[in-house]
């Protein structure tokens, strides 16, 4: 839910949207002040849900991160924890009945900014993303509606910090390498 007492004077608002306006993914950040980062999904017109994936950090540039919507209304994204769980990123499922799922993919770091970025998800619940391993090395994964993961690196993907592959988008194959 979005916090009381939040300012909104300096505010910045982003929107994605998506399949002919219908959902519309909106994230509304709160500058440099206290309180997380709050979340609005329209699920049709005119109804808005807002919500906080459990587990995500209240701080400054913390919180819930949507990025992608499948036809149905899913959402997938990333949450930002706490400063005390080292701002640590999860990758989270909200299906159209408000469940929600964290998950890491296997072998991703647990350090500063470490952890899983879910970007993508098709009209069948396969989400994609990427995720820093404990070296910083970005590797791709696909998740199936089930829960179960595969990682993978692209040909030519580098091995160095920052390097490595980066998924955006299942559907129109945006894979993204950095050598």
């Amino acid at each position: 839910m979005m916090r009381s007492g939040v300012p909104f004077r300096g505010c910045l608002t982003c929107a994605r949207v998506f399949r002919n306006l219908v959902p519309i993914l909106a994230l509304t950040c709160v500058g440099l002040v206290s309180g997380g980062v709050p979340t609005i999904v329209r699920a049709g017109a005119p109804t808005y849900t807002t919500f906080d994936v459990p587990g995500a950090g209240t701080g400054d540039f913390r919180g819930t991160v949507p990025i992608n919507s499948a036809p149905d209304g899913t959402v997938v994204g990333f949450i930002r924890q706490s400063a005390a769980e080292n701002d640590h990123r999860l990758g989270f499922v909200r299906d159209p009945r408000g469940n929600i799922t964290t998950f890491d993919a296997p072998n991703a770091g647990t350090d500063v900014v470490q952890g899983t970025h879910a970007y993508s998800i098709t009209p069948n619940g396969t989400t994609t993303g990427w995720y820093y391993d404990q070296l910083y090395v970005t590797h791709g994964f696909v998740r199936t509606r089930d829960g179960v993961i595969s990682v993978f690196d692209l040909p030519g993907g580098g091995t160095q910090a920052c390097r490595g592959t980066y998924v955006f988008s299942s559907e129109r194959h945006d894979y993204r390498i950095l050598r």
